[in-house]
């Protein structure tokens, strides 16, 4: 993807601009979430949620 080729300082300024227009209700909307995703899952956020949920089931 193309998110990998930005660095960890600007991924974050695009990151704090995305959970700001993501508050205004749009059909633009959906890809402002993938990107947020994307760049959670860069940030290593998602996959650290995935493995407490698995933690905490066993």
């Amino acid at each position: 993807m193309f998110l990998r080729l930005i660095e960890k300082d600007e991924c974050e300024k695009i990151y704090k601009i995305l959970n700001l227009v993501e508050k205004r209700e749009t059909e633009e909307n959906y890809f402002i979430k993938y990107l947020l995703i994307q760049i959670k899952n860069m940030r290593g956020e998602i996959n650290a949620n995935k493995k407490k949920r698995k933690k905490m089931v066993f």
